[in-house]
Parts: C-alpha cells; sequence; structure tokens
C-alpha cells in the first residue's frame, strides 16, 4: 500500500478540486430544488448543501475550498431559480465562510468533531441570513420567529447530521484518494 500524501490546507485550490467542487455545488443545489415537499421541517432542504460543503471542504483540504463551493452553489442557486434572486448567493456564500473560518482552528478532539461543528455552524448562518433577509424584506418579527426557533433545532441537527456524514464520508473515501 502506498504511503499516504498529507493535505497541505495552505495550498491554493486546483483545477480538479473546483471542477469537483462545483460539481458538489450543483448537487446540492439541485437537491435544494427536488426537497421543496412541505414537511414542516424548518430548512430541511439545505441538509445537502451541508453535507457536500463540509464534505467538500474536508476532502479537498484546501485553502478558499468552503469559500469558493459556497460562492458556485450561490451562482447555481441564481440560475436555477431559488427564490430571493440575486440574494440567494449570499445565502449560500456566507455558510461557506463560516465553514472557512472554522477550517483555520486546530482540530478539536477529534476530526469528527471539527466536521461536526463546522456542520452546525454552517446551519446557523444560514438560518440567521434567511431570518435577517426576512425582516429585511418587511416580515413581521413574530412570522419570523415562528420559524426562527424552531429552526435553531432542526439547523443544528442537519449541520451536525451533515459533519457525521461527511467525516464518515471521508475515512471511506481515504483508500481511495491518489
Amino acid at each position: 500500500m502506498a504511503p499516504e500524501k498529507k493535505k497541505n490546507k495552505n495550498a491554493n485550490l486546483g483545477v480538479r478540486d473546483m471542477i469537483l467542487l462545483t460539481i458538489f455545488a450543483m448537487i446540492s443545489v439541485m437537491a435544494k430544488q427536488f426537497l421543496r415537499i412541505p414537511i414542516r421541517i424548518s430548512g430541511h432542504g439545505y441538509f445537502p448543501y451541508f453535507l457536500f460543503l463540509v464534505f467538500g471542504s474536508s476532502y479537498t483540504g484546501k485553502k478558499g475550498a468552503a469559500a469558493y463551493m459556497g460562492l458556485a452553489a450561490g451562482i447555481c442557486g441564481v440560475i436555477a431559480g431559488v427564490e430571493d434572486g440575486p440574494f440567494t448567493i449570499f445565502r449560500f456564500l456566507l455558510p461557506g465562510l463560516a465553514v472557512e473560518l472554522l477550517g483555520k482552528l486546530p482540530n478539536l478532539f477529534s476530526p469528527v468533531v471539527n466536521r461536526i461543528l463546522e456542520g452546525i455552524a454552517a446551519g446557523w448562518v444560514m438560518l440567521i441570513w434567511k431570518s435577517a433577509f426576512n425582516l429585511l424584506k418587511g416580515n413581521p418579527l413574530e412570522s419570523v420567529l415562528v420559524k426562527f426557533v424552531p429552526g435553531l433545532i432542526t439547523y443544528t441537527a442537519m449541520g451536525a447530521l451533515s459533519g457525521v456524514i461527511a467525516h464518515l464520508l471521508e475515512k471511506a473515501l481515504k483508500s481511495y484518494r491518489r
């Protein structure tokens, strides 16, 4: 078995990484559009995005990966017609920036804890952005809070679950990496 290569977090994104992250972004936006079924769980359609965001960032291990994927997903979301028009870019970019900032922290306890924290941070940033944007659009505070409070639970759970699954995927694919 060949010795395992160490990831260089200071390396810039290459073309291979950008293509991979763009594919992840497109899949996550398409999955979000398909999951627009009314099941009364706040933000359930963003689970694939959180999963691919955390997984793509940790799998490539390069600086700027999460921010690039957030931007790519935002542009794909605008093209796909996700609600809010051009503000959709911020909806996807801000969680990517949060994951990017958390990637700068040293490993806390184990890599799975880092992935969970990255997923939760992405979920919270998405929830805060959506709530703030709804307030800016003129929605009453009560209607925003009705979605925000349960969203704290569901976005946290989806973020944590996406972090666990991203860690397991990365661990499973480690042997196939060149």
